[in-house]
């Protein structure tokens, strides 16, 4: 199944720190409505490094209202993508990508409260700094916890200062090999620390946002729930393609995700729960349950087609898939039965999916 792929003009490059940089690209009229996007999504680039073609996901650093479309990446060593974007990609390129996609956003709709903290560390600021300057309008009070190396490598430094200066945002800053002239928290963030930052908030009354490291973020999740919050105020960003650099030419294993018991030779009907919708489907188990979908004019949600983001995102209630590429899954979303339907076939005699239920 063939993506919906556009070229966009790279008409600007702003250095942030040594290694990372954001990359301004140049929307024409007749593409405004396909990159409409909500604060917290991210595209796939597709990219031709070297005769082949590389895929990876990054996410909008600018605000939907800001009338700019802004990605920033962080140079891996040895990263493919990464090193191509920040060293040799040229101003004036075209860069063929697909459009917004991804779960992890913030609208004032969606956040019914009146707090939120968002907890980073290094490159996973980027889809917080949108959601930050969207909820900044939204006059929010808003608790930004970010953990970097060092205060020379901390991305949108002086714009996050002003934002402090300006008192729309709570700052803490936890440096993990800090200068001798810093006074603030030092070391990694663990769950003890990041419980003691956030009780001073009212935990209960709060959304928070994290993206960073699975470590930082099983910390945090592991803090938020001693402070009986809420699962639904709790949102997170899974996909990382700083790991798709370096693990690329790893051998993937697969993985049945569901109730094993119900393992048997894959039928053929599928029930589905999206956009408010439940309804049945014959299905053809030679393909992924997100090509039958797209078949059958469904309109599910979708990005990469490769495993490498979570727009396809949905959770297995009943019965059994399998994928040959686990993808961005973790040891976590395995445990709690979400799939990537553009990798999961049928792996019992019938199943259930839910794409509207996921957190």
């Amino acid at each position: 199944m063939d993506e919906l792929v556009y070229g966009l003009k790279l008409i600007d490059k702003k250095t942030e720190t040594s290694d990372t940089s954001t990359l301004v690209f140049e929307i024409g009229e007749e593409l405004v409505d396909q990159f409409k996007y909500t604060a917290g999504q991210f595209v796939t680039l597709h990219l031709m490094i070297k005769g082949e073609l590389v895929k990876r996901s990054y996410s909008l650093s600018s605000a939907p209202y800001e009338n700019a479309f802004n990605i920033t990446i962080k140079k891996i060593p040895g990263g493919k993508a990464s090193g191509f974007l920040v060293e040799d990609l040229e101003i004036g390129k075209i860069v063929p990508m697909t459009p917004p996609a991804g779960l992890f956003t913030y609208t004032s709709k969606k956040i019914n409260t009146n707090n939120i903290t968002l907890i980073a560390a290094g490159s996973g600021i980027t889809p917080l700094y949108s959601i930050i300057k969207t909820a900044v309008l939204d006059e929010k009070k808003i608790h930004l916890i970010y953990c970097n190396r060092n205060e020379d490598n901390v991305i949108f430094d002086q714009e996050i200062k002003a934002l402090v200066e300006a008192g729309k945002l709570k700052l803490t800053s936890i440096f993990s090999q800090p200068s001798s002239a810093w006074e603030g928290l030092r070391g990694r963030a663990n769950q003890e620390t990041l419980k003691n930052i956030c009780k001073e908030e009212d935990p209960t009354n709060t959304h928070y946002f994290m993206c960073g490291p699975t470590g930082l973020m099983d910390a945090t999740l592991s803090a938020l729930l001693s402070l009986n919050v809420d699962k639904k105020q709790i949102h997170k960003e899974d996909f990382n393609p700083a790991i798709y650099d370096q693990v690329e030419s790893e051998d993937n294993e697969s993985v049945f995700i569901g109730d094993l018991a119900q393992k048997s030779a894959p039928g053929s009907q599928i029930t589905v729960v999206l956009n408010d919708e439940t309804f049945t489907l014959d299905i053809d188990n030679e393909k992924t349950i997100l090509e039958n979908l797209i078949e059958n004019d469904k309109n599910p949600p979708y990005s990469c087609m490769d495993g490498a983001c979570m727009a396809c995102m949905a959770k297995i209630t009943d019965g059994l898939v399998s994928q040959d590429d686990p993808g961005i899954l973790t040891e976590e979303s395995i445990a709690d039965k979400e799939i990537l339907t553009c990798k999961a076939k049928l792996a019992s005699q019938t199943a259930k999916i839910d794409y509207d239920n996921l957190f």
